[in-house]
């Protein structure tokens, strides 16, 4: 099975009905307006699709690892004088910054069957600069493909096998049992 690897906007309505079984998926009525991408399609042993959730760097994302097995840190190397006051960046050398993006948040991720997702399309996309930003956050992704899929099986089959659902991690096998019971 091929995987296609892109960002997708979800079915913000699916997101909300999984959000009653599981309060660890990302859910805010906002994303009805203005959808959250996710990182897919990963697929699962037995064929299970599943998509990653990214979220916006925030202050608190500085003191994370920039690789971990339930996140990784999405960014760019800039020259220090090119860091704005308004981005969220750590030291990288006396010369540069390490301008955190986003987070691939791999515990967050969801099931999601066919019909209730949609690739972004990135030439669509109005605003210059929120294309320019999933421009790099989508290659920075891209370089890391495996790593991404080989996380996403391991943090997955851990979870499955070991059968704990640690702190602020969606329960994946309760997502699936639930997630065809999500009607249009």
């Amino acid at each position: 099975m091929e995987n296609k690897f892109s960002f997708y906007e979800i079915d913000p309505l699916y997101l909300e009905f999984l959000y009653q079984y599981d309060s660890q998926v990302y859910w805010n009525p906002e994303y009805i307006k203005n959808k959250k991408p996710f990182l897919g399609v990963i697929f699962i042993e037995g064929g299970k699709k599943y998509f990653i959730p990214l979220t916006s760097a925030k202050e608190k994302h500085k003191k994370l690892k920039n690789i971990s097995r339930e996140h990784f840190v999405i960014y760019e190397i800039l020259d220090i004088d090119k860091a704005e006051s308004r981005m969220i960046y750590k030291p990288h050398d006396k010369n540069s910054v390490i301008h955190l993006l986003a987070i691939l948040d791999f515990k967050k991720m969801i099931p999601v069957y066919e019909g209730l997702y949609k690739k972004i399309d990135f030439d669509s996309i109005e605003d210059k600069n929120y294309k320019n930003l999933l421009d790099k956050e989508y290659n920075f992704c891209l370089n890391l493909k495996d790593k991404i899929f080989d996380n996403a099986r391991k943090l997955y089959n851990w979870q499955v096998q070991n059968k704990i659902i640690r702190p602020k991690h969606c329960n994946f096998l309760l997502l699936e049992e639930n997630m065809h019971k999500f009607k249009r």
